[in-house]
């Protein structure tokens, strides 16, 4: 452009010049016709010329410039939104009026540049929603290009695998996340080319079970042409968990129920061939048929209060508690209990302790459970002491024996269904591995917290909290 620009100039001026000359000098010749017999007439001419060349010259300079700026101004302006464009300020316009091709050439150019701008907005506006849905959602995305290079992590995925996606981003995914499971199943997607339903263990930065669902990105008009492929994955560990604990809960039920009636009926079938007639004989198999039916019962009761807490832990009874008189009422129940083993029970309760809100029936058996526990599990002579106290946001409600004592491994496991530390002590003792599941959801329905403290021979200490309830009138 400026080399055409500048053979314009160049020949504009060769022609001014030209014509210039030419026209001063038939000008001159015609005004004064005795031109031959005038003295240095050459030199004259000679002078002439070169006014009316540098004439010329200065007014096809003039013309020359002016022509000039009225082309390349539009094209400098071009040049520079151009530049601006190109980082990113889309809103720039060109200004032109040259009544030419420049000014087209500008007007095409803005429309150009608007389309761009709002093919460019309405990206954004798309990329800012799909961000959005990405980051709110509780299912893990990974995206991946035809080479099985990460394209996107999303928040979710990001917490699962415990990476970054600006750290993961254009890495191979078998480097990037580093799994068996996955490895595997990324493989057969290499190979396969197909949608693939599967679940895969993480271990690290804690065990999950993910649901691996991966869906294949195709071209629109070559379905053949593989662009790369989209993973979701769902954290299923809370499912699978609950799932095994079902299982656990069956087979632990149908065991339980099934010792006792497997010995009800030995002992009936043994008594029905002739055993009734020893009087000695048949007092002792009554005695440990109401055993394991007081068991069988026990263990059918506690089923039942479980189930009830559980269905109806949203629905719960608003009652007021007096903690004060419903502890107190509670240990009267349990005295001839402790007294056959010549246990101590102490009550030691704050008197202005606020009251509660909740099923009263549910919180007198949670004390129930946790006094009766520590009998159970105190030997002859010792002590179970119940202490409620509050601070400005809690009631403290704590249940100490000086039993035997838990081992630290176990504590963890306690509030599980069916969960012993020792079996045959525990259906020595009468237990059915339901109490302090029991007392757990209770707590819960309570919205409250429980913890447990407990050393070997020296005893164990369960403590409740219950959040106060600011409605309640004290009196």
């Amino acid at each position: 452009m400026q080399k055409r620009i500048f053979l314009t100039f160049v020949i504009l001026l060769i022609i001014g010049v030209s014509i210039t000359g030419i026209l001063s000098f038939s000008l001159f010749k015609i005004t004064v016709p005795e031109l031959e017999s005038i003295p240095n007439m050459e030199i004259m001419l000679i002078k002439y010329q070169a006014i009316s060349i540098l004439s010329g010259l200065t007014v096809s300079l003039l013309l020359g410039f002016r022509y000039i700026k009225k082309v390349t101004d539009p094209i400098k302006q071009l040049t520079s939104i151009t530049k601006k464009i190109s980082t990113g300020n889309y809103r720039q316009r060109i200004h032109s009026r040259t009544d030419d091709e420049l000014d087209e050439l500008s007007e095409n150019f803005n429309t150009m540049s608007i389309k761009l701008e709002n093919t460019i907005d309405e990206l954004q506006e798309s990329n800012t929603k799909m961000k959005a849905i990405l980051t709110s959602m509780l299912n893990g995305v990974i995206a991946l290009d035809n080479s099985k290079q990460i394209i996107l992590v999303n928040p979710a995925a990001e917490e699962m695998f415990g990476v970054q996606e600006k750290e993961v981003r254009g890495k191979h995914i078998l480097e990037s996340i580093r799994n068996d499971d996955l490895s595997k199943i990324v493989r057969t997607l290499v190979n396969e080319s197909k949608t693939l339903e599967s679940e895969i263990e993480i271990f690290n930065p804690e065990y999950k079970v993910l649901s691996f669902h991966s869906n294949l990105i195709r071209l629109n008009n070559d379905p053949t042409r593989i662009l790369g492929m989209v993973i979701i994955l769902q954290d299923v560990t809370k499912i699978r968990k609950l799932e095994n604990m079902r299982k656990e809960f069956v087979a632990n039920v149908s065991h339980e129920l099934k010792t006792p009636l497997t010995s009800i009926k030995g002992f009936v079938e043994t008594l029905k061939e002739g055993a009734a007639e020893n009087s000695a004989i048949r007092d002792k198999f009554l005695g440990i048929i109401d055993i394991e039916a007081s068991r069988l019962t026990s263990l059918i009761q506690d089923l039942l209060t479980l189930s009830e807490i559980e269905n109806e832990n949203n629905l719960v009874s608003q009652e007021d508690i007096d903690i004060n008189k419903s502890i107190d009422r509670t240990l009267k129940l349990l005295n001839e209990i402790a007294n056959q083993k010549n246990i101590i029970l102490e009550n030691k309760i704050q008197e202005d302790i606020p009251h509660i809100k909740g099923n009263r029936s549910w919180f007198k058996q949670m004390i129930i459970n946790l006094v009766d526990n520590g009998i159970k599990y105190t030997p002859d002579g010792g002590k179970v002491k119940i202490e409620a106290y509050n601070d400005d946001v809690n009631v403290y409600i704590k249940v100490s024996d000086t039993g035997i004592g838990i081992e630290e491994e176990h504590l963890s496991r306690l509030f599980e269904r069916f969960y012993t530390v020792d079996k045959a002590r525990s259906k020595q003792v009468g237990g059915t591995g339901l109490g302090l599941a029991i007392v757990k959801h209770i707590v819960l329905s309570f919205k409250g917290n429980i913890d447990v403290e407990s050393k070997i021979g020296k005893g164990t200490k369960f403590i409740v909290s219950i959040p106060i309830d600011k409605s309640v009138d004290i009196n």
